[in-house]
């Protein structure tokens, strides 16, 4: 995918005076995605995976993510981030994977080296 330039410059707001805000012209870089991700708990290669346009999350924002940095292949402070995003899901009463099968998918994405891991659920359809 190629990187995808946004307008000379995108209006942000209205200053109290009524001057515009701006900024200048920023480059879009896409995600890169390494393997596979998890759906419903199983293994999925990402490039086959499929989000329904129906999902509560595309539809009403339901949903919650963490995002964690690997350095030198490991994810930092993983515990405290999968806690976390238990206590999201569960606030929200989304059903999470089995906690062993989100570390060890943390631990394989974070295996690459220095990275950035995003988990990210949803409320499903």
């Amino acid at each position: 995918m190629t990187p995808r330039l946004l307008p000379e410059s995108v209006l942000l707001a209205n200053l109290p005076d009524g001057s515009p805000v701006s900024l200048p012209p920023v480059t879009l870089r896409p995600m890169n995605v390494i393997g596979y991700v998890l759906m419903d708990g199983e293994r999925v290669e990402a490039s086959d995976a499929r989000i329904s346009i129906f999902d509560i999350a595309l539809l009403r924002g339901f949903g919650c993510f963490e995002s964690l940095r690997s350095y030198g292949g490991v994810a930092f402070r993983q515990v405290q981030h999968l806690d976390r995003l238990e206590r999201s899901a569960a606030a929200l009463g989304i059903a999470l994977p089995d906690r062993t099968d989100m570390e060890a998918w943390v631990a394989d994405r974070a295996a690459v080296g220095d990275s950035t891991i995003r988990v990210v659920v949803t409320g499903g359809t």
